[in-house]
């Protein structure tokens, strides 16, 4: 099993691009589709490119209908790791303050440590009087429900993020091949004195 190290570099690239995880899937297999090992191959190439320890898609996934894959709900957890670990794939990300501004700049993603230290519930006003009189369970089960709000919190973020990314590139595709969808009014500007 050998990885190409032109297509983790064009995996980053394409992903700082806004290409989601399928797409990224899809390049894999179009360069190795009659390997054998090809979910091998797929879990090495993410974890080479984005540090993904485990990646549990498979590239079956791609041959299903579209109203059958169920690799969206994959999504916010793998892109959440994946921008969790830029630090490390990407570590031109936070010293090129010259480069034009990155979809993921504005975004953060903690780790599960990190979670637990931000999410003292026991410290918020709302908490202050009666912390003490709950039970160990209750307050395990506060602070568990407060990193998983935070943990969705930020998925929904990075979803929307990316949305809007991938939103940008089909406007930028639109005006380059002078399309106008049907159902958008036209544009009016009025300038009021």
């Amino acid at each position: 099993m050998t990885l190409k190290p032109h297509l983790i570099a064009d995996m980053r690239q394409l992903f700082n691009s806004g290409a989601t995880p399928s797409r990224l899937m899809r390049i894999v297999v179009s360069h190795h589709e009659q390997d054998p090992e090809l979910d091998r191959l797929i879990r090495a190439y993410f974890r080479e490119a984005f540090g993904i320890p485990m990646f549990k898609a498979s590239a079956r996934l791609l041959d299903t209908d579209y109203e059958q894959r169920t690799f969206a709900q994959a999504n916010p957890g793998l892109l959440h790791r994946m921008i969790q670990m830029r630090h490390e794939w990407d570590p031109d990300s936070q010293s090129d303050a010259d480069t034009d501004a990155n979809w993921l700049d504005p975004l953060s993603a903690t780790n599960d440590t990190q979670r637990i230290q931000q999410s003292q519930p026991e410290t918020w006003p709302e908490f202050g009087d009666v912390w003490d009189l709950l039970t160990e369970k209750a307050k395990q089960y506060i602070q568990l429900t407060t990193r998983n709000a935070h943990l969705l919190h930020e998925e929904v973020r990075i979803l929307s993020a990316l949305a809007e990314q991938l939103q940008q590139r089909i406007n930028t595709l639109e005006i380059e091949h002078g399309i106008r969808l049907e159902s958008e009014p036209p544009v009016v500007c009025s300038i009021s004195e």
